[in-house]
């Protein structure tokens, strides 16, 4: 870029996008002004191009440390997870062709993401090491433009270590490549009953290429440039699991072009199909009805509608996996914000219970004893902070509320007065629970029903059906 057309712009910084690259990156110290100076400067007709910077997202990853449980729902749920994505079909495939169902690690897949821990137990011994680069040396040894790129590169912080500061990379590269042993004192033992975690291809290897920060979103241009990086280093693969956060087409010529050379390297690059709902999924909150000439109900988006990009959506999820609890053998999954209170998982173990038909009021636990108990109310009417801090004046060892929809509730609490549990469940497990209870009637008429709850500290998995 020329000096005179860098004077008239107010900037923080112009460098090269990357090693090689023809584009110049221009971040602008106000981003308010980015249409207007790239109308001006494709009207100077002085370059070949000029296009916008798009910012992508991940999906988001709580990392908190539970044990994995040994329960038959966890592995029956794990069992159908590798059936669901075809992933046993592809094994035997392998073995009845007589060839490794892990993988090879001749493989290379770059995960493109927030970075990986590539000390994790379930990690380290899979993440590719750079055969041409000699540790620490403060030298370029294989005069790729990087300096000591051992396991990939760091593309946010221009440096040579992409150690996942987010969880979202090490939780991509675990799916595509965690361990299928790990070591358990002198032995080895199969990952799925020691970490419950094993990858679809357990014996490639994770060139880690990181593009984004702790706090989130890159753009095109880093995650293009990760791909040109990833072809340099050898990668087999690459896998971007982020998106648009505005499903919709977006397109560049000059990104097109990265990947139509992707063919031309053999390289496989599997991308999110899109990373957000569609106008659609507004419809049943009084967004009105579809109609031909309706706007976009495009579900994809950028980078996954590029041409020679493998979008990957689910479609048939049929399970979610947490930290549960059982009422009358039934697991239950709740949703959990973190304000004041404390995890429910903290209360592992077994206990009694009170659920109510009423919404949390003080009035409605009259005659009854919540000491020590784990109270069930409903949402409506008074806040869920309100709900909470009526139930735990009253000695509630935790408050569970049910929602009054089929669908999954977060829940403010940011004026929660204790650190009690509370958390919320839908509403046709409410439902199932009061059914299994025994149900009970104050002295004052107040109808309210008893069981046992027993809550896990471990991570366990379940079907919807």
């Amino acid at each position: 870029m020329t000096a005179n057309v860098l004077e008239q712009l107010d900037f923080v910084s112009a460098e090269r996008l990357y090693t090689g690259s023809d584009w110049d990156y221009v971040q602008l110290r106000d981003t308010t002004k980015t249409v207007e100076t790239v109308a001006y400067l494709r009207e100077l007709d002085c370059f070949d191009d000029v296009d916008y910077d798009y910012m992508m997202e991940t999906g988001t990853v709580e990392t908190e440390d539970y044990e994995v449980s040994g329960n038959p729902n966890y592995d029956k749920s794990q069992k159908e997870q590798y059936k669901t994505h075809g992933v046993r079909e592809a094994w035997d495939y392998l073995r009845k062709n007589s060839k490794n169902p892990g993988g090879s690690s001749d493989v290379i897949v770059a995960v493109i993401d927030t970075g990986v821990d590539y000390n994790h137990l379930d990690l380290r011994n899979n993440i590719w090491r750079n055969p041409a680069e000699i540790p620490d040396n403060g030298k370029d040894d294989d005069c790729n433009g990087y300096i000591d790129d051992i396991y990939g590169w760091d593309c946010v912080g221009n440096d040579n270590d992409p150690m996942d500061d987010n969880g979202h990379g090490t939780h991509v590269a675990g799916i595509a490549a965690a361990n299928a042993y790990v070591k358990d004192g002198d032995a080895f033992k199969p990952a799925l009953e020691t970490t419950g975690v094993a990858g679809v291809a357990p014996d490639a290897q994770i060139l880690v290429m990181q593009v984004f920060g702790d706090e989130g979103g890159a753009y095109d241009s880093d995650y293009m440039a990760a791909i040109e990086d990833a072809v340099v280093l050898g990668a087999d693969s690459v896998n971007l699991s982020l998106g648009s956060g505005n499903p919709g087409y977006t397109f560049s010529e000059d990104y097109q072009d990265i990947m139509d050379s992707l063919t031309d390297s053999g390289i496989v690059a599997v991308m999110s199909a899109g990373n957000s709902g569609t106008w659609a999924d507004a419809a049943e909150n009084g967004a009105g009805y579809l109609y031909l000439d309706d706007v976009s109900l495009h579900t994809g988006g950028s980078p996954g509608t590029y041409t020679n990009s493998l979008g990957v959506a689910s479609v048939n999820n049929d399970g979610t996996w947490g930290i549960f609890f059982e009422v009358a053998d039934k697991q239950i999954a709740f949703v959990e914000t973190d304000y004041s209170n404390n995890p429910l998982a903290t209360l592992a173990g077994e206990r009694e219970f009170v659920m109510i038909d009423g919404l949390g009021k003080p009035e409605d636990y009259t005659g009854m004893d919540l000491t020590g108990k784990v109270v069930f109310c409903h949402r409506g009417e008074i806040s869920f902070f309100e709900k909470g801090n009526n139930a735990a004046k009253l000695g509630a060892a935790a408050v569970i509320i049910c929602n009054n929809v089929e669908e999954p509730l977060g829940m403010d609490l940011t004026d929660y007065a204790y650190s009690t549990p509370c958390v919320s469940i839908l509403k046709s497990d409410a439902d199932a629970i009061r059914a299994a209870s025994t149900k009970k009637t104050t002295s004052g008429g107040l109808s309210y029903y008893t069981g046992t709850i027993t809550v896990s500290s471990k991570l366990g998995a379940t079907s919807y059906n």
